[in-house]
Order: structure tokens, then sequence, then C-alpha cells
């Protein structure tokens, strides 16, 4: 089963959840109701959604190709040439962003990064030295890009191992991850990867039902027990709604959303927010009304940005990185 048509209207429904969560809670001071902050809190799950997405589709990817070790340069390359444009025009329009918000302000609220700083955003070593992400969203794909990497050199190996003995060993890897790694390295996230893998493993006909379902309910029960029900619940949901529903759309909404996920994922903080900050200062916010109002015209400005950073940017990438054979 290679094209499962609602993982992209779940993509949608992941980056905009993330959208909501920091248009919501992130501008200082612009909703103060602690019920409403903490509904908009859960928003930051959608990373965890992405997760168990990645960890899916590119086994299949490398299951349809038959992926070999001595294809790991083009595999990157493939990779490279998907994400880096995009991630690349996201570091300018942040550095942009400071350089005028200082030029605007003078107030220092937000360090111009240093050629280091820029550097180890570039080539995604933020987590392994003392440095900060110039944008805050920008550490999951330092995760993505590590989760690339280690797949791509274990499946060459795992695929030799011909008794589905070795899955057990998944949950056990992700409960050590979560206990013994940080947030920004992927042995702290495997379990939600394994989840999709899972997955993957059974929709291509490597592992039975009955293997599917126990490796599965491990992992899950591990994400219970590593984060909380929250957690587990989202992600049994997202097993269920691909497992139950591989070809719904979503709808068009949800779909339109999905296929430009990547980039609304990464600009939002930088338009949406901005939007909020902005309304803040010359829009007085006495009623509850006016917020949702700003919200809502935050989330469409985050759209549209989106939009344009797609047409222009992410589109063309994709369509080169398409062009790469695996085979």
């Amino acid at each position: 089963m290679n094209n499962i048509r609602v993982v992209v209207a779940l993509r949608g429904v992941a980056a905009l959840t993330v959208a909501l969560f920091h248009i919501v809670c992130a501008p200082m001071g612009f909703m103060e109701d602690l019920a409403i902050r903490s509904l908009f809190l859960k928003g930051a799950s959608g990373v965890q959604m992405f997760f168990i997405i990645s960890g899916l589709v590119i086994p299949l990817s490398l299951i349809r190709t038959n992926f070999q070790i001595n294809r790991l340069g083009r595999f990157m390359l493939k990779r490279t040439i998907r994400i880096e444009p995009t991630y690349l025009a996201m570091i300018a329009l942040s550095m942009g962003f400071i350089a005028l918000r200082e030029f605007l302000l003078q107030d220092g609220g937000i360090a111009f990064p240093s050629a280091r700083d820029f550097f180890l955003n570039v080539t995604y070593l933020v987590p392994f030295f003392d440095a900060e992400w110039i944008n805050p969203v920008f550490w999951t794909l330092g995760v993505e890009l590590q989760y690339y990497l280690l797949i791509a050199l274990v499946w060459p190996l795992a695929r030799k191992l011909s008794h589905p003995i070795w899955l057990l060993l998944l949950p056990l890897l992700g409960l050590l991850g979560r206990e013994y790694t940080t947030n920004e390295f992927i042995t702290h996230w495997v379990q939600f990867f394994n989840i999709g893998i899972v997955l993957a493993l059974y929709l291509t006909h490597r592992i039975n039902r009955k293997v599917f379902l126990v490796v599965e309910v491990l992992c899950l029960g591990c994400i219970f027990y590593g984060w909380d029900l929250f957690y587990a619940s989202l992600a049994t949901a997202t097993l269920a709604v691909i497992y139950i529903f591989p070809q719904k759309t979503g709808g068009r909404v949800f779909q339109f959303i999905g296929e430009q996920s990547y980039s609304l994922y990464l600009i939002h903080g930088l338009t949406g927010c901005t939007t909020v900050n902005l309304a803040m200062r010359f829009i007085p916010m006495d009623h509850g009304w006016q917020k949702i109002v700003v919200v809502l015209l935050a989330v469409v400005v985050s759209l549209i940005s989106a939009q344009l950073l797609f047409l222009l940017v992410e589109r063309p990438t994709m369509k080169r990185s398409k062009r790469i054979n695996l085979n």
C-alpha cells in the first residue's frame, strides 16, 4: 500500500493544531484564561502526529524501492532536496524578521543569531552543541533528520532478521530513549516513530496481524507509561484513522492544508504570532470575541503565507526530489 490518502489530511490536522497552539499560547499576555490555554497547549501534540506519520511513510518508501545501504547517498540527497530549500528560506526569513524587529523596536528582545548559531542551524547540529534554534519549531526538523539517517542505516540490517521477535525490542528501546535522552534527539521520541514503522510492516505484509497488534499495543502502553493517557490516546487515534480509513481524503480543507503542512509548520510562528502581537498593540482586547477574531485572522495570515512559501519554494523542490530514483 503505497498511497495512503488520509495521511495528507492528518498532516493538515497536525500542522493546524501546532499553529493554533503557538498563535494562542506563545504571544505574551494574549490569552490569560487558564482553561483556554490548557486546551490549546494540547495542540503541541501535532508534532507527535508528524512523528507517527514519518514513521509510516519513510519505511513504505524504503520497502517500495527495495532500499539497499549503497543507496544511502541518494536517499539523503532526495530527502535534503525535499526539505532543505524550504528550511533555508525560513532561516533567511527568520533572520530578516529579527533584524527588522530590532531596527523598529530597538529593545534587544530577540538576539540576532551569531555566525556559529547560523552554521549549527543550517547543519542541524544545534542539539550537539551549546546553541539555540533560530526558530523554535526547527528542533523537530533536527529530530526528523536523525530519523532519516537512523532508519536508512538500520533498515538493510533489519530486513535480514527473518523472525519478528526482534520487533519486541522497539518498545523497549523507546522506553530507554525516553528515560535517558533529551527531547532534541530521535531516541527520545522513537516510540512514536515505532507506531508508524510497525504499521508500515503490517501494510506491506512483512508481519502478520497478531504480531502487528501485539507490538502496537506494547508501544502504545509504553507511550502511556512514558508520557500520559492523552499522548497514548492521540497515538491510538492516529493509528486507527490510518488503519481503518486509509483512502479517505478528510475533505478538501484538510487536503489543502495537508499539502502545504510543511510550509505552514515552518512559517506560522513568524506570520501568525506576529499578527497577534501587532493586533495587541493596536486593537483593544477587552472582549473575548476580539481575541477570537484575532486568532482567526492569524490563522488566515499563516495559511496565506504558507501557500506562498509552498508555491515559491516547497513545491518546485518537491518536484525535483521526486526525480531522484532510489530503485
